[in-house]
């Protein structure tokens, strides 16, 4: 018989999200439905081993709790991408961008692993700096701007905040450092 040990708010906080951020890897990166519980077991093992070093003059729990956790996911799928570049294997029932990472010649795996870093840098960003950073793919810093209705000044100032995020990432120039 399992006995089921009383959790903090804290832990059930944190447990709540691990689930959803598992249910939304299993399909993707080569993540199986099989792999589900073992995902939350790793990841709230992980969030148990980090959570000690919350600084509460540094953030708010939910807002450490929430990074340490979406920072282990994309551990999780970076090291998940490498081992399958690494051992050849083409995902069959994945189709669409996912293959054409691993259809990347040797000389490619730079770029490859750039791109991964990049998405992993967006993904951490706060909500309007990563769509800013999207729109700034495609567009210039007027026609942003434009689209968000800010003067091109708080655009400059928010590309100098995703500078600073991609070079705290060792991404400077469109090169991992």
């Amino acid at each position: 018989m399992r006995h089921a040990i009383p959790l903090s708010e804290t832990d059930q906080y944190a447990l709540v999200n691990i689930r959803a951020l598992a249910r939304r890897m299993i399909g993707s990166f080569g993540f199986a439905f099989q792999d589900r519980e073992d995902l939350i077991q790793e990841l709230f093992l992980d969030y148990l081993g980090r959570v000690r070093r919350y600084d509460p003059t540094q953030s708010q729990i939910r807002s450490f709790v929430s990074r340490i956790i979406r920072h282990h996911v994309h551990e999780m799928i970076r090291a998940r991408l490498a081992d399958r570049v690494w051992m050849n294997t083409v995902p069959l029932d994945e189709p669409g961008e996912t293959e054409e990472l691993f259809a990347l010649s040797s000389e490619d795996y730079p770029r490859r692993d750039l791109r991964i870093e990049v998405e992993a840098t967006l993904g951490d960003l706060p909500p309007h700096l990563a769509r800013v950073a999207r729109l700034l793919q495609h567009h210039s810093i007027s026609e942003t701007s434009r689209i968000l209705g800010v003067s091109r000044a708080r655009v400059y100032e928010w590309t100098a905040q995703l500078r600073e995020a991609f070079r705290s990432r060792g991404i400077d120039g469109g090169r991992l450092q």
